[in-house]
């Protein structure tokens, strides 16, 4: 290693080509993943099996998992990479004021919000599903998967929620720091 020196302008450029190749890649893959956990939905229930080998509960939900994962893995990469090469690795953290008032973190929470709002419609959907077959310790009813549709739904439209509670004087995004 002696006589070697780092470019760190080459190793950024290296990286952002990686970083970009795996945005390219990673979003079909998720889609994959999660269509293919959402086509072998039904053989779990009992409905119709194909000449294919069987599926378990288990396959399905890592498959929908890191399809998800995978959807969310640009954005998520995307601000490690700017706090990591930002001024300094810990630049969600303000010195003063309100922890919410950095955009970044603000991001950060909204992003989750939204996973937490497509968990939400999946699992409301897998509880439709399960609504007409009767299996213990499971008791659906069609309240609970109305309130995880809906909850799901504006959780990942946490955007035009903000613009209707804006109308009454509330501007959910201005009280946390994010200038979207």
């Amino acid at each position: 290693m002696s006589g070697q020196t780092v470019n760190i302008a080459e190793l950024i450029a290296t990286f952002d080509a990686l970083r970009m190749l795996t945005f390219v890649l990673s979003v079909p893959m998720g889609i994959w993943a999660i269509v293919w956990a959402v086509m072998k939905l039904p053989s779990l229930g009992g409905g119709a099996r194909g000449a294919s080998a069987p599926v378990t509960p288990a396959q399905v939900i890592i498959a929908w998992l890191a399809g998800v994962f995978m959807l969310y893995f640009p954005t998520t990469l995307d601000v490690a990479s700017e706090t990591i090469f930002d001024t300094h690795p810990f630049s969600y953290a303000q010195t003063t004021g309100s922890m919410m008032g950095n955009t970044k973190m603000a991001y950060a929470v909204i992003t989750y919000v939204r996973t937490v709002g497509i968990m939400a419609v999946l699992y409301g959907l897998w509880l439709f599903y399960r609504m007409g077959s009767p299996s213990p310790g499971l008791q659906v009813t069609g309240g609970k998967v109305l309130s995880f549709l809906i909850a799901g739904v504006l959780a990942y439209r946490i955007d035009a929620v903000n613009d209707a509670i804006a109308v009454f004087g509330f501007d959910l995004f201005k009280f946390i720091g994010y200038s979207g």
